[in-house]
């Protein structure tokens, strides 16, 4: 549905056309000068020219993998040498079918299809997803977690804003009791106290806006490079309005509570002696404010305690390889029109930097650990001892990476049996790496090393029979703390040499300052490699961790302010619970109370509403916790120790924000206090 800036989208019979033509992004428009003639133009990617046909609107953001930018568009040829490979399918449905029918159809075509050909396409399936489903699946549990998160913590502001205002309400009976025996109105009052709490919230959404122009640039630097549209997000003037309208919402909504009671109660009760201790109906209001406040905290703190929990196991989670000491690169051989060439190129750069000062190991692989992505092959292992005769468990769905010799050294993997690839090639001698998963799968009681393994599909995989010498443990491709597909390792020199590669460079130095030498080594080598996406594997590591530590973050951040606020809330429900009783604490203390029966008097009313609030916020658990199944690692939603301890310090800060504030009016000589109430 989108449409270039310039020039023209592609037509159907625009694949029959070799060289393709091409429609580039809006930045690299930009990197080529920005030539508003840039349309009928040649460019020269690799070995062939392209002819430019469009350019797409700065707004324009869409790839197969969202980590990585995409400069060019080319129109697609099955026909003229990229058919060897799997492809991403996007469909638009008519306006008259409903994703169900879609869903159906998609389903019966790929159903037909493994009936019409069972050999090549046994137990084929294609499922149809939405695209916005698609881009988003990996951080949405998140984002539901911080919307959740966010709400809670609105409820929280909110009941600790109405429990403050009601309480300075309380404490201005007097002045209320003037002023309607003056003739004031009852809606007036409630005027007064709905502009009060209106103001209160308009000033602190200002106050939101503008830290948020701030934090939203700190998250974004946090975030994962996989986040979608993550260079769009940012607080514009429209989301700042909302925050500031919101905010003013928020203290109206804070406020009604107050103004209600403040209009219904009578003037005769206002005028009585008993209105300068602030009413028993004001107090229960108070009370049940903070035992709610104290229950929504209780939620959104076992939330934070839980995710953090969760990043802590991922951070100690063995990713089947040492990142430390890790430089990687992506380096393209598409500009050789011969194979050998490449091969060649590959050969002289691994030894071009295995001379850089510093660097213990070098090689390549088709794919990185924790990239997500590798071709994928039924495999079968003929003769294997864990074969059972089912079709379907014996020729497994596998992921197939293409390595150099010395990957498995260089990248730190776990080496289990037998050996690496060698260096030296032999014609028509193949071989492959397996993991321990599909070692105990097929031979439970034996080695693997010296069995063959036969890749099913085409007559030409088929031909295709490399001898296992050695079983890895697997190194994750997918995720940090799940196990994908199980891993076959491919020894690239057996297969073609052009293509994408990411060289692996171990070293004794920081890797980063390698970066420019490798550079340099490269340019020697041949001028027309570009050199890109040069990353550290701890950094590579770092951006896998990412969903979880901003989660982590966020919600720790809001479950401190939570936290805050529930402090606050009961240090002034409690502070000015004594303060209206200073009369009463003065009589205690004058007839022989001591102070330490006034303070466990005083912190008795804060534990029952303490424990009223945690009794009401253990239903809100099981609901966060099944809401946190998406976005937990490693931990169950109910994990008691996380629970526990966060019951525990909420019970002791609560417990020493009443402490605090029965300790205030302790101080203070009874005689003193007999004056003053």
């Amino acid at each position: 549905g989108a449409r270039p800036a310039m020039g023209r989208a592609f037509r159907h019979d625009d694949g029959d056309i070799n060289p393709a033509p091409i429609i580039l992004s809006d930045a690299m428009w930009k990197r080529l000068g920005a030539s508003p003639n840039v349309v009928g133009s040649p460019l020269r990617i690799g070995p062939d020219t392209h002819t430019v046909i469009g350019v797409m609107p700065p707004d324009f953001a869409f790839s197969c993998s969202i980590s990585q930018r995409t400069d060019v568009y080319a129109a697609l040829n099955l026909e003229h040498g990229q058919g060897n490979g799997s492809w991403l399918t996007v469909l638009r449905a008519r306006p008259d079918a409903s994703p169900e029918q879609v869903r159906q159809a998609v389903q019966a075509f790929g159903q037909n299809l493994a009936e019409r050909e069972p050999d090549k396409h046994r137990g084929f399936a294609l499922y149809a997803v939405g695209l916005l489903e698609d881009l988003v699946k990996s951080v949405r549990p998140a984002l539901l977690a911080l919307s959740f998160a966010a709400f809670f913590l609105l409820l929280v502001l909110t009941v600790n804003l109405a429990s403050l205002l009601l309480a300075r309400a309380a404490e201005r009976e007097k002045e209320f009791a003037v002023s309607r025996a003056l003739g004031a109105s009852g809606p007036a009052i409630v005027r007064a106290t709905l502009a009060e709490g209106t103001l209160l919230g308009f000033l602190g959404g200002v106050a939101g806006a503008l830290a948020g122009i701030w934090g939203t640039r700190l998250l974004v630097a946090l975030g994962p490079l996989d986040l979608p549209r993550r260079e769009t997000i940012a607080l514009d003037w429209k989301i700042a309005l909302i925050v500031v309208v919101v905010g003013a919402l928020l203290g109206l909504s804070a406020a009604a509570v107050p103004a209600v009671w403040s209009a219904r109660i009578s003037l005769s009760s206002l005028l009585s002696a008993s209105a300068t201790r602030g009413g028993a109906r004001a107090g229960r209001m108070r009370r049940s404010l903070i035992a709610a406040q104290i229950a929504l905290s209780l939620v959104l703190l076992s939330t934070g305690g839980l995710v953090v929990r969760s990043f802590e196991r991922l951070v100690f989670t063995d990713p089947g390889f040492r990142s430390a000491g890790v430089l990687s690169l992506r380096l393209s051989t598409i500009v050789f029109t011969k194979e050998q060439d490449a091969a060649s190129f590959l050969d002289r750069t691994t030894a071009a930097l295995q001379a850089v000062p510093g660097v213990t190991a070098v090689s390549a692989t088709s794919n990185l650990p924790l990239s997500g992505g590798a071709w994928a092959y039924s495999i079968a292992f003929p003769g294997a001892a864990g074969n059972t005769g089912d079709r379907d468990r014996d020729h497994p769905l596998v992921d197939v990476l293409r390595t150099r010799a010395g990957y498995v050294e260089t990248i730190g993997m776990h080496l289990l049996a037998g050996r690496d690839f060698e260096p030296s090639h032999h014609e028509g001698v193949y071989e492959a790496l397996i993991d321990q998963h599909l070692a105990a799968q097929f031979f439970p009681s034996g080695s693997p090393i010296g069995a063959t393994l036969q890749a099913l599909g085409n007559a030409q995989n088929r031909e295709f029979l490399p001898r296992i010498v050695g079983v890895v443990d697997q190194a994750r491709l997918h995720g940090l703390y799940q196990d994908g597909r199980p891993q076959v390792f491919i020894r690239a020199e057996d297969g073609a040499s052009r293509g994408y590669w990411f060289f692996t460079i171990r070293t004794n130095r920081d890797p980063q300052e390698l970066i420019s030498e490798v550079r340099s080594t490269i340019r020697q080598i041949e001028r027309r490699i570009p050199v890109s996406e040069m990353w550290t594997m701890d950094e590579i590591v770092a951006d896998a961790r990412s969903h979880e530590r901003i989660s982590a973050v966020m919600l720790s951040g809001l479950a401190l302010g939570a936290l805050l606020l529930v402090t606050m809330g009961l240090f002034g429900m409690i502070s000015g619970s004594v303060t209206r009783r200073r009369g009463e604490l003065a009589v205690r203390l004058a007839l022989g109370a001591t102070h330490h029966r006034v303070i466990r008097l005083v912190v008795g009313e804060g534990a029952r509403m303490l424990a009223i609030g945690l009794l009401m916020g253990i239903p809100g658990i099981y609901l966060a916790g099944q809401a946190l199944r998406g976005l937990l690692v490693g931990v169950s939603p109910f994990d008691a120790p996380t629970l526990a301890g966060v019951a525990v310090g909420l019970i002791a800060i609560a417990l020493l924000a009443c402490y605090l504030a029965a300790r205030r009016v302790t101080r203070i000589e009874p005689e003193r206090l007999l004056r003053e109430g």
